[in-house]
């Protein structure tokens, strides 16, 4: 997850520290103030260090979590990524929610005036809310809440134009993230319960959200979808230097939906843009003035783009040996 931006002040720091619950938790509560409706609220976020990922399987989905407390095992860390303000119920991970135009080419003011004019002038916006029934703030979340959540975060960017047509970097990652979310419900004891209630949501909502995704498959199809839409279509990832990035993550989606030669394309072209700047991170490095801080500065850059190009060749093979399996 994308760290925050914020620079917090000592009083601040202060006030968050004062919020914090007694007794024992895993979570740090942390006040925000929503960037819609400008309404504060608690949020809850996992303290550092409280559990581990697992391996990561080609969609790069952490097949465990691991609780440094065992005390803490009932939690199921991807229940608490979005956060939801109760007030408009804007949702959002907790960087975005703190600063909602990082990946977007818009201002903040910007933003907040569409989500308004949607609630205001579209009819199947405001309807759509409820149906999502807003999730209440409480200490542990099912599988249900989350879903809702995520679904939630995603009903508000994709009614953004310029987000669902162009800047659709956060549409992709929500995506993908319920596509996990639908897989750990799969391995969970609420399954039969929540595939009920999912099953309600569907016939209740279909009038608005005709294609709601309620299955992995559906959600990580549309992961794919808002990838190349901010692939082909956004300038953030050039500013952010994090095209090969996206260009790997399609690929593996594109392996997993059975599209082999076409991923193998996109791990090509991942490595060919991660060469690219490493070239250029290179040339930097041998004309810098000051060897110290440029070691500093850039050998670790260096060092992570020569292991993604190994990662990104490992697929290829891994791709290569799928397609002579195939003939």
């Amino acid at each position: 997850m994308r760290k925050s931006g914020l620079n917090l002040s000592e009083a601040e720091i202060e006030r968050r520290q004062a919020l914090q619950p007694e007794g024992k938790t895993p979570f740090i509560l942390i006040p925000a103030v929503c960037p819609i409706c400008k309404n504060g609220s608690v949020q809850k976020f996992f303290k550092s260090g409280v559990y581990q990922e697992g391996k990561k399987d080609l969609s790069l989905h952490p097949e465990s979590y691991t609780f440094e407390d065992p005390d803490f095992k009932q939690y199921h860390p991807p229940l608490y990524f979005i956060w939801q303000c109760p007030h408009c119920f804007f949702s959002a991970d907790q960087s975005t929610f703190e600063d909602p135009v990082a990946d977007v080419v818009c201002s903040t003011n910007n933003f907040q005036k569409r989500i308004l004019s949607q609630y205001q002038d579209d009819e199947s916006f405001r309807e759509t809310v409820p149906l999502l029934e807003p999730v209440e703030q409480r200490e542990e979340l099912t599988f249900h809440d989350s879903i809702k959540q995520y679904l939630m975060a995603i009903h508000f960017f994709q009614s953004i134009s310029s987000i669902k047509d162009r800047d659709a970097l956060n549409l992709a990652r929500y995506y993908i993230r319920l596509a996990w979310l639908y897989e750990d419900l799969e391995k969970s004891d609420q399954r039969i319960s929540v595939k009920i209630l999912l099953d309600q949501l569907k016939y209740s909502i279909i009038e608005y959200w005709d294609e709601i995704p309620l299955t992995s498959k559906a959600a990580m199809e549309k992961a794919l979808f808002y990838y190349e839409v901010a692939y082909y279509n956004s300038n953030i990832l050039a500013q952010k230097h994090i095209e090969h990035q996206v260009m790997q993550v399609i690929g593996r989606l594109k392996l997993i939906l059975g599209n082999i030669e076409e991923a193998r394309n996109e791990f090509f072209k991942g490595i060919t843009t991660a060469n690219k700047y490493k070239t250029e991170l290179d040339a930097s490095f041998r004309a810098a003035e000051n060897p110290d801080l440029a070691r500093e500065e850039f050998l670790p850059k260096i060092s992570r783009l020569e292991g993604f190009i190994r990662e990104s060749q490992d697929l290829m093979q891994e791709s290569k040996q799928m397609l002579n399996e195939l003939k």
